[in-house]
């Protein structure tokens, strides 16, 4: 996980993480660790999946195939050239990587759209479309309630603070370290997001509902309408009835 992707915005109008929809879904939990933040410049070191149990499905150290050195990224995460010099090159996990991915029906991160793409643009030919995946961060800032008010939005908050908030001891900025925390997370977060389908499945209830009513009454006024449009009809044809009855009258007389 990179902290220093905290605080990025997301686009206006996103509405956050969709809760995962049925708890006996297969998860899986992925993090990585990189050279930088840049998606077209730096390149992933370390890449760690586990399953909802914690097993490790992949871990490993990763040779980066163009940067040589990477000194701030170093000091948080404490990746270092010398680590990864006779590591495997990302691609050779490439297939493995998208293996787990497809058998999952959630991928759940810690900022979870910043691994996936990472990995994509190392060579890993994920397809980031269809993925359905939940980003722990964007659930926990509503958690916390850093309102900002620049923004309209929850602040995010580091996966050091959420797991602080949830109890959770670990040494951050290790990949498997970071996604077992972020497992923990999810795992504590599970009460809430189940409160939350309940409440989404309950609106949608009241939406279908009120739409059933307006097609009922739209149907009625349409039905009344149609009516009304046959008497209007049959007075227009009596009233020309009548005029011609008149008129016969007149002439006859």
């Amino acid at each position: 996980m990179n902290e220093g992707t905290v605080g990025v915005e997301t686009a206006e109008g996103d509405a956050g993480p969709e809760p995962p929809q049925d708890p006996e879904q297969k998860i899986v939990v992925i993090d990585t660790e990189t050279t930088g933040l840049s998606k077209g410049k730096d390149e992933v070191l370390q890449v760690a999946i586990i399953d909802s149990e914690g097993g490790v499905l992949l871990h490993e150290l990763i040779k980066p195939e163009k940067r040589k050195s990477w000194p701030k990224a170093e000091e948080i995460h404490g990746v270092s050239p010398a680590m990864v010099k006779d590591a495997k090159p990302l691609v050779d996990y490439a297939d493995r990587i998208v293996e787990i991915v497809n058998e999952a029906d959630i991928v759940i991160g810690y900022n979870v759209e910043f691994d996936l793409e990472m990995l994509f643009s190392g060579g890993v030919p994920l397809d980031l479309p269809n993925i359905k995946a939940f980003d722990v961060m964007k659930e926990f800032a509503e958690v916390y309630g850093d309102f900002d008010e620049r923004r309209c939005d929850y602040r995010y908050k580091t996966l050091k603070v959420c797991a602080n908030y949830y109890k959770y001891k670990f040494d951050a900025h290790d990949a498997l370290a970071d996604a077992r925390a972020t497992l923990y997370c999810y795992g504590q977060m599970e009460d809430r997001l189940r409160k939350k389908r309940e409440q989404r499945e309950q609106q949608q209830i009241r939406e279908r509902a009120d739409a059933d009513a307006l097609i009922a009454k739209t149907n009625a006024e349409n039905r009344s309408s149609g009516i009304v449009a046959i008497m209007v009809a049959v007075l227009v044809l009596a009233c020309a009835i009548w005029s011609c009855v008149s008129c016969s009258a007149v002439l006859g007389g």
